[in-house]
């Protein structure tokens, strides 16, 4: 007698587990909006009316915005190969450029800053921005 309640004990238990594990499970990102409206701020140190390109220190600071942005990474565009940085969740960074080429030779350089913009489920978009800044 004990041996056929444990027997239909375990039955029923084995029934239970399979009826109750066979659900389906749904995931679901949601809208995979790609971020929009990328705006690159660059604040050159030292720029003002008779120094529109800085002071001389090659200091800039960056700031992202924009709308779904997730992440960002941020390529400085002060040497031929591609070198993003990925920035934190404040997506702003510092960035001191220097004459790689003479450092004896100060002068107005140009660069093209590139920003990728990280949203929901990988998507991602693109900005550029050229600015000009005095190295001495």
């Amino acid at each position: 007698m004990k041996t056929n309640i444990k027997y239909i004990f375990s039955v029923l238990f084995l029934l239970l587990f399979v009826v109750t594990s066979c659900t389906e499970d749904n995931y679901s990102f949601g809208n995979l909006t790609a971020p929009n409206n990328i705006v690159i701020n660059a604040v050159i140190v030292g720029k003002d009316a008779t120094h529109p390109d800085g002071d001389g220190s090659g200091k800039v600071i960056f700031s992202i915005t924009g709308d779904n942005i997730l992440g960002a990474s941020i390529d400085y565009d002060d040497t031929n190969a591609l070198d993003p940085v990925i920035l934190s969740n404040v997506n702003s960074a510092t960035y001191t450029y220097i004459n790689k080429t003479d450092p004896k030779i100060s002068g107005v350089y140009k660069y093209r800053v590139t920003v990728v913009a990280s949203g929901v489920g990988g998507t991602s978009t693109n900005a550029t921005k050229d600015i000009s800044v005095y190295l001495n």
